[in-house]
Parts: structure tokens; C-alpha cells; sequence
């Protein structure tokens, strides 16, 4: 699965070393993260053990947004009971690689 861990700006090096010390793979630095692919269990040993990860986000989806319509037709299309239940509730952070 693709994976993210945001940081702070100028950790980003620091960060690529910790997660793929954790066994990461296809480890790629972006602007206040790294980009990642691993397993569930890569996920939460990111989330518990990276000192410099701010945050650990697992990627559900990915599409083109260019209007709100765009951006709610790609969030209707995902099988939203096989991540949350219905008394959750979510944000979604748009970016320049992926939205999260």
C-alpha cells in the first residue's frame, strides 16, 4: 500500500532514513514527507516508532480533481465501510502527489 509521513520541513532526509531502517520500500523524499509502500503492519511500526513523523497517512484513492464535482465523484466511488464505520468521520487534504 502507498503510505506518507509528514514531518517537519528539514527532516525529510531524517525521516527516509528512520522509515527505511523500518523496512520500507520505494522510499521517495516530498516537501514535509516521505513517500512509502509497505504493509499494515509497516504502517503502525512508522506511526509508533519514526521520531520525526508527525503523522502516518494511508492512501485510499487516487484521482484527478479540477472542480467539487470532480472531487465528489472520486470520494463516492470509494468503499468507504472497508476503512470506517458509519459514526466516523474523515478530512481529506489535497496535495500535490495524492489526496489523502
Amino acid at each position: 500500500m502507498k503510505l506518507i509521513a509528514k514531518t517537519l520541513f528539514g527532516l525529510e532526509e531524517v525521516l527516509a532514513e528512520e522509515i527505511s531502517n523500518l523496512g520500507a520500500v520505494d522510499v521517495q523524499l516530498a516537501n514535509r514527507a516521505v513517500l512509502f509502500k509497505g504493509d499494515k503492519s509497516l504502517l503502525y511500526k512508522v506511526n509508533y516508532c519514526a521520531r520525526t513523523a508527525l503523522s502516518v497517512l494511508m492512501q485510499v484513492a487516487e484521482f484527478r480533481i479540477k472542480s467539487k464535482d470532480d472531487l465528489y465523484n472520486g470520494g463516492a466511488r470509494i468503499k468507504w465501510e472497508q476503512f470506517m464505520g458509519p459514526d466516523d468521520t474523515f478530512s481529506i487534504v489535497p496535495s500535490k502527489f495524492t489526496v489523502f
